[in-house]
């Protein structure tokens, strides 16, 4: 394989894209591309580092969907641990309620989608670089507003408001258009109350649904 071509296929998502030209060909040496069928699901831990690339992914927490997960972005949380060399490790501990959050978590693949996986070893060596570092730091606060956005778009607004939000991310995601059920799973709503949702929206709103 191509490392250079692979590293310009890439380059378009978020974190890769943060990367000097060298790093990022050194991050693709570790990149094990892999495809998940849509409603795929993969715990959240170490041993499944994952970088959506392509599609939809999401995170899954007891039964409830806590964020989208946008292209380049991992589901993990760096944080300082308590030895002299305060050493970056990729997940907080179970002491912290983040922690909690994380290791009982799922990543789905909404739809087909195409993420980069990493193994855990060498993502804890990474994160001794100070560019990587400084990267994740920025994936991390990316990640948290994501999380506060779909909370306050999806859990605390009505159906029609929650629908757009989804229909508006795959649209600036060129994801084409979503199903009932798929959009149903993404804001915890009925499929009826979905149908319902978009219905109004062509009426009020066409210009969401265009090119979806």
């Amino acid at each position: 394989m191509d490392i250079r071509q692979e590293t310009k296929q890439c380059s378009n998502n978020a974190f890769c894209g943060s990367l000097s030209p060298n790093f990022q060909i050194q991050l693709c040496k570790h990149c094990v591309k892999t495809t998940f069928a849509a409603r795929t699901s993969v715990r959240a831990n170490l041993e499944n580092i994952l970088l959506p690339l392509k599609g939809l992914c999401c995170v899954e927490n007891k039964g409830s969907i806590i964020s989208i997960l946008k292209h380049g972005n991992f589901f993990i949380f760096p944080t300082y641990s308590n030895d002299p060399y305060r050493e970056f490790r990729p997940l907080v501990t179970d002491d912290y309620d983040l922690g909690e959050i994380i290791t009982s978590s799922k990543i789905v693949a909404v739809t087909d989608a195409i993420c980069a996986v990493f193994n855990s070893d060498v993502i804890m060596k990474l994160l001794t670089n100070q560019e990587f570092s400084m990267a994740m730091q920025r994936n991390t606060f990316g990640l948290l507003q994501q999380l506060v956005i779909f909370n306050i778009e999806v859990y605390r607004t009505d159906a029609y408001h929650a629908v757009r939000f989804i229909l508006c991310y795959a649209k600036s995601q060129g994801l084409g258009r979503l199903t009932h059920a798929q959009i149903a799973y993404l804001t915890g709503l009925g499929r009826s109350t979905v149908t319902q949702a978009m219905h109004e929206l062509a009426i009020a709103e066409p210009k969401v649904l265009e090119g979806l």
